[in-house]
């Protein structure tokens, strides 16, 4: 059997969950970050066509790689994961939020049309002054704390803070975060065995696992 390659991996990570035959797993992935109640769920998604070049990212000329998908509610959301601290990771989110909102309007279009946008950074690295591993960012009035608008929502997902936290597998996000970081941990036969998406979600890794252009990289 062939050794699991790491979720963590940017080109396996987009493999896994970027496209759109694997859009239930992705899902589930989005509403354990999100958290959503009731009608607000997500249950659709549309994916914004890439072309993913292994040799590109190999040799380091697609500078970014991410998943970039549509709700059925309009909202955009990019998905990126990170495993080496540039430290510039929360200028560099600003500006391809920035990307993502201009890129919603032509010219003639009203301001109002502008749909929510959320920003998802998984990072194999500790870069926010909070000791929770997840964070969540919005634009709030600076003394009443009252919210500005939730146009824009930033989160931050800290690997290595969720190593240090207490598991808790009655919780989504920890299961698919114990997946991501240790997909062939003691945890997993128990998990897949109790849990329909991560058990989907193992089955394309090992799958992708054999893929034998994505090993050498």
């Amino acid at each position: 059997m062939n050794k699991l390659l790491s979720p963590k991996n940017d080109v396996v990570f987009q493999k896994l969950f970027g496209v759109k035959q694997h859009e239930k797993i992705l899902i589930s992935f989005l509403n354990s970050i999100l958290e959503p109640s009731g009608n607000d769920r997500i249950k659709s998604l549309t994916f914004e066509e890439k072309t993913l070049d292994v040799s590109l990212i190999a040799s380091e000329k697609l500078s970014i790689l991410d998943i970039r998908v549509i709700t059925e509610s309009n909202a955009n959301i990019n998905v990126e994961i990170q495993l080496i601290n540039q430290y510039n990771m929360i200028k560099r989110t600003f500006y391809y939020m920035s990307k993502m909102l201009l890129k919603q309007l032509v010219k003639g279009d009203n301001y109002k049309d502008l749909n929510k946008t959320i920003t998802i950074n998984i990072v194999d690295f500790n870069c926010i002054d909070n000791e929770s591993f997840k964070s969540c960012f919005h634009f709030y009035e600076d003394t009443t704390k009252k919210i500005l608008s939730d146009i824009l929502e930033i989160h931050f997902i800290e690997l290595p803070k969720f190593n240090e936290t207490e598991k808790d597998y009655c919780d989504k996000l920890h299961k698919w975060l114990t997946f991501l970081i240790n997909p062939e941990g003691k945890e997993m036969d128990l998990l897949k065995k109790e849990d329909n998406e991560i058990k989907e979600a193992m089955d394309i890794l090992y799958q992708i696992s054999g893929d034998k252009e994505l090993v050498q990289y």
